[in-house]
């Protein structure tokens, strides 16, 4: 083999060698940084959990408060204060967690990155290993990686330089991985003081408020009941006056009332055709005899042979006319009357129905009102028996809790007294 073949291979080799232990270098790297993004995730799991359970007390805490203000603007005037610097001291370190955790996302997602790159990176080292391996058994080199050629030796400081470069990002890392720990730790704290806000002076002041707010609402409650009972009251009293009035069977009896009047006038009517139908049948007759009558007459006077016996006047002629045209004119009269008549007939008979529809709307009205009467006495006094047992239960409640309190308070009176008279007969003794 030429010697231009070896210092080709050497520097191949040197080459290699660089690139392998810079590869090695930062799967190392990697690794620990995978370790510490472990370690991240534990702690992110920690705060996350942390993070509900300090959410959770807020939104208690938030819902107390809101309770007991609306409590203390009804009916109480309970208040719950707390120091302005420890609200102060809270509300920083509040925004010290959301920057971590805006932080922690932001690592979350530089681990997901790096988690890529390690991947790469470890299939690229596997690759030039075994490419080192296969170059430096042609090339011959020593067991520790070293060249006596003056190229290996720029290679080598050149590697050098690039490690203390990669040794200072490895040590940012690290600065960066212990800042976020102090803040994991600074979270750990910051939920355990925000565990230890409450004390026996905020329960004290809360039970007060609660008992406040369910007195007013005992109160509410009562005057709701006064309420409806009076309301219940004035209900009855409609009804009883609107009783008083007309009532269904004098709706009843006023429309049969107005059917037989209206009965009778159709019957009247009815005689009145009658009547006109027999006087215009007496009128034909006339009207006929006076026709045959003039007929004999007209041929008495229009006739060639006039026999004295058999002659007219002109005025008995005149007369007959005029008898005959106030019989047409009568005729007029009485078929004008019998229109009218049927008329009348016919608004009597549209008279009577509508009396009918009215008499059975009435009747049903009369039904619905009373079962919604009844209905609505029924629901509220459902209502009020539902009330008066919640009441009830209520007010026993918060008088088993007063005694309760009471057991208590005269239990702590009695110890505080023994402790006293305990402490009097050690001083004397």
């Amino acid at each position: 083999m030429s010697s231009a073949s070896i210092l080709e291979l050497s520097k191949q080799l040197l080459q290699l060698d660089s690139q392998a232990k810079y590869l090695r270098s930062e799967v190392e790297y990697l690794r620990s940084t995978k370790r510490s993004l472990e370690v991240s995730d534990v702690t992110q799991g920690k705060l996350s959990e942390m993070r509900e359970s300090t959410d959770s007390i807020a939104k208690s805490r938030s819902q107390r408060s809101r309770a007991s203000t609306q409590r203390s603007a009804a009916a109480c005037d309970v208040k719950i204060s707390l120091p302005q610097d420890f609200i102060d001291d809270l509300t920083h370190k509040c925004g010290d967690v959301d920057a971590s955790i805006r932080s922690h996302k932001e690592l979350v997602r530089e681990k997901e990155a790096l988690q890529a790159l390690l991947a790469k990176a470890e299939d690229s080292t596997e690759a030039a290993e075994q490419e080192y391996i296969s170059t430096a058994e042609v090339a011959g080199m020593d067991s520790d990686g070293t060249s006596r050629s003056a190229a290996g030796l720029q290679k080598k400081s050149e590697y050098n330089k690039a490690l203390m470069d990669t040794a200072a990002v490895y040590r940012q890392r690290e600065n960066a991985r212990i800042q976020l720990e102090g803040q994991s730790r600074e979270l750990l704290r910051l939920a355990a003081i925000l565990q230890e806000t409450t004390d026996a002076e905020g329960q004290r002041a809360e039970a007060a408020g609660v008992l406040a707010e369910r007195k007013a609402k005992l109160a509410a409650l009562r005057h709701e009941c006064d309420m409806v009972a009076r309301a219940t009251a004035r209900r009855d009293k409609i009804a009883e006056k609107t009783r008083l009035g007309l009532t269904e069977e004098d709706y009843v009896r006023h429309s049969n009332f107005d059917r037989r009047v209206a009965l009778h006038e159709l019957s009247k009517e009815d005689n009145l055709i009658k009547e006109n139908n027999l006087a215009i049948r007496y009128r034909a007759m006339q009207i006929t005899k006076i026709q045959m009558h003039l007929e004999l007459v007209g041929g008495a006077i229009i006739g060639d042979v006039m026999e004295g016996k058999e002659r007219v006047d002109a005025e008995i002629v005149d007369e007959l006319v005029k008898e005959i045209n106030g019989l047409y004119d009568s005729y007029l009269l009485a078929t004008l009357r019998m229109d009218t008549v049927d008329c009348g007939i016919e608004k009597m008979v549209w008279r009577a129905s509508a009396l009918q529809q009215a008499k059975d709307y009435t009747v049903v009205e009369m039904g619905r009102f009373r079962q919604e009467h009844r209905r609505y006495l029924n629901e509220l006094q459902n209502i009020l028996d539902m009330e008066h047992s919640a009441n009830a239960k209520f007010i026993t409640r918060l008088q088993n809790q007063m005694d309760a309190l009471y057991r208590k308070s005269t239990r702590k009176e009695k110890s505080m007294s023994e402790a006293n008279r305990e402490a009097a007969s050690n001083a004397c003794l």
